[in-house]
């Protein structure tokens, strides 16, 4: 699926690796604000939930993924 087409970026939360994160809803630029493992929220197995926040209109956004060897 093409992550440039409003399907893709739905499926990927419009995180695309190597690109500008954006918002959403208004297109401003997103700000990383910390990483937890799923240990640390309450999630089963292993995994990392990065926090993102809109600069502009102070949308957030919670980014989960497993953890495996590849994204090390």
């Amino acid at each position: 699926m093409d992550e440039e087409t409003p399907a893709g970026k739905l499926i990927t939360a419009g995180f695309i690796p190597g690109h500008q994160r954006l918002c959403w809803y208004c297109g401003s630029r997103l700000r990383w604000n910390a990483d937890f493992s799923f240990e640390e929220i309450g999630h089963e197995g292993e995994g990392i939930v990065s926090v993102w926040t809109c600069d502009s209109c102070d949308t957030g956004y919670e980014v989960a993924g497993p953890r495996n060897e590849e994204c090390q």
